[in-house]
């Protein structure tokens, strides 16, 4: 009846887009990535040194997500959305994404229920505050950092995704939650691309298999202690099962 896929910096991958603790290129990695965590990672670096953080955000972290695109497993999982709501269950929520990941690359691709539970580099808001701050961000200048336009704020900006430290966006939160509550016996959660090291998020799949729902893991390492792994990289696997899927909802 019901498929959650949950994704982590691993689906992204395939795109170009450096993950967080991939063997030997995570960015938090070493002892340089451990010191970026904890000044640009956490709220630190933003309070305190505002224009050098988003300078180093834009070049590091917001250009590298902005230049790539969407990979196969991303358009594949679109796919797959339009299969479930088309052919298999005419039900709103009967497919949905839940991500760690704050590149909006499944909205890019075409996939229309998406929980960012990390939020997202898509939108800005200003440190102080938290208003919203709607610019096109322009990447060949990273000395002017843009302000909140909010009477009496003047604040610089920052990415509207969750830093080390801080809680979890309330609405995404509960969307996701949600898609895993709903889950019964003959559900399915796809999870994609995560060490499962991050917490709360990382306790969705485990509570999905809890309701009943069967969960399957596709990561191109292998992870002791997980059932039903299928061992490769998400834009290769991803197509292939939706192929499948999209053949088997034709037959019946």
């Amino acid at each position: 009846k019901r498929v959650v896929v949950f994704t982590g910096a691993g689906m992204s991958a395939d795109s170009g887009v450096a993950t967080f603790r991939g063997q030997g290129k995570g960015i938090w990695n070493g002892i340089v990535g451990t010191l970026a965590l904890m000044y640009f990672g956490t709220p630190i670096g933003w309070h305190w040194t505002p224009s050098f953080a988003w300078r180093q955000y834009l070049q590091k972290f917001y250009k590298p997500i902005a230049e790539a695109e969407p990979n196969d497993g991303h358009h594949a999982l679109a796919r797959l959305e339009t299969i479930m709501r088309g052919k298999i269950s005419n039900s709103e929520d009967s497919f949905s994404i839940v991500t760690m990941n704050v590149d909006g690359y499944h909205q890019r691709a075409g996939s229309t229920t998406v929980h960012e539970v990390h939020g997202t580099v898509t939108r800005h808001r200003c440190i102080k505050n938290a208003h919203p701050m709607n610019f096109e961000v322009n990447l060949s200048d990273n000395k002017t950092v843009p302000r909140c336009q909010v009477e009496g704020c003047f604040s610089s900006a920052r990415p509207d995704c969750v830093l080390f430290t801080e809680p979890l966006p309330d609405r995404e939160w509960r969307n996701a939650y949600g898609a895993f509550h709903q889950l019964t016996a003959g559900d399915v959660v796809v999870v994609v691309g995560t060490s499962n090291k991050v917490y709360p998020a990382a306790g969705l799949p485990e509570f999905g298999e809890r309701m009943g729902a069967s969960v399957y893991n596709i990561d191109i390492e292998y992870r002791n202690g997980l059932n039903n792994q299928i061992i490769g990289q998400a834009s290769q696997v991803l197509p292939r099962i939706v192929s499948l899927v999209e053949e088997l909802s034709l037959e019946s």
